[in-house]
């Protein structure tokens, strides 16, 4: 069946291959055509005048939903909190765009507070009904302020703005550590390197984790999960292009071999960010 518009193009292309104006093909069939009655269903005014008479009368069918991402293969509560997650730092409002199964960690880092003290972006994320989560690298801690930001700083903003949880970072094995002792059970890692211990956590689920794959900073990388599966929800990658970190700017097609909907997730520091309208 045609939708709508089919039918309206169809229609202006039978009035494209008439040949009389309508004014002089109305006057045909009211006084005849050469002595005779004209014969005007044939001719390419009275098609264009159907099909559009069809296409005014046609609803086409709602358009079919998106499809939600298929469940996870653990139902592991904390499994659950790692997959299909945005990490955000500033510039957070964009990334409302992306599809709604994506959950949200927003930076505790005292420096992007200005996206999210007043609240307003991480009330508008409630609105949606995402799942919004504090998060931090975990590589300083109360005592040691300017290289980084402690778990104690993640604690605290998800009390403060009701949050529904928070999550550490584990990209060098310290941070790990600092998270895991404030309590931090989800966290995005950098597998290689961690202490064999750390991994082992992993490994038996007491921690769950997204696990970093910058192609970014390593052009080409392929996941690797160091046998550690049972804690890994997925693979996080990120865009974002710096010239101190040597990371080049990429686009979600750089991860489209390896990406699962619903399961990875993305680092959204930095320029540019995923084009979140059109992620999967």
């Amino acid at each position: 069946m045609s939708t709508r518009q089919q039918l309206i193009d169809q229609a202006v292309a039978h009035m494209e291959r008439a040949t009389w104006a309508p004014e002089r093909w109305a006057e045909a069939i009211r006084d005849g055509y050469k002595g005779e009655p004209y014969r005007f269903p044939v001719t390419e005014n009275y098609k264009a005048q159907q099909t559009l008479w069809q296409a005014v009368h046609t609803t086409d069918p709602a358009p079919t939903p998106q499809p939600t991402p298929p469940p996870p293969a653990s139902s592991s509560a904390l499994l659950t909190r790692v997959r299909g997650v945005l990490i955000l730092a500033e510039d957070p409002w964009p990334a409302l765009q992306s599809p709604g199964y994506y959950k949200l960690w927003i930076t505790a880092d005292p420096g992007y507070a200005e996206w999210y003290a007043d609240g307003l972006f991480i009330h508008a994320a409630k609105e949606q009904g995402r799942w919004i989560e504090a998060w931090c690298d975990c590589k300083a801690d109360v005592t040691t302020p300017g290289v980084g930001t402690s778990p104690q700083s993640a604690i605290a903003m998800a009390e403060r703005h009701g949050l529904d949880a928070w999550s550490g970072e584990g990209e060098v094995d310290h941070a790990f550590e600092r998270a895991y002792a404030a309590g931090a059970r989800t966290m995005v890692v950098n597998l290689g390197a961690l202490t064999d211990g750390q991994r082992a956590r992993i490994a038996s689920a007491e921690v769950c984790v997204t696990s970093e794959l910058y192609r970014n900073k390593e052009p080409g990388k392929q996941p690797d999960w160091m046998h550690v599966n049972p804690g890994v929800g997925g693979n996080c990658g990120a865009t974002y292009g710096s010239t101190d970190e040597g990371a080049t700017p990429l686009t979600m097609h750089d991860y489209s071999d390896c990406y699962v909907a619903g399961r990875d997730s993305m680092y959204c520091g930095g320029k540019p960010t995923p084009d979140y309208p059109t992620m999967p």
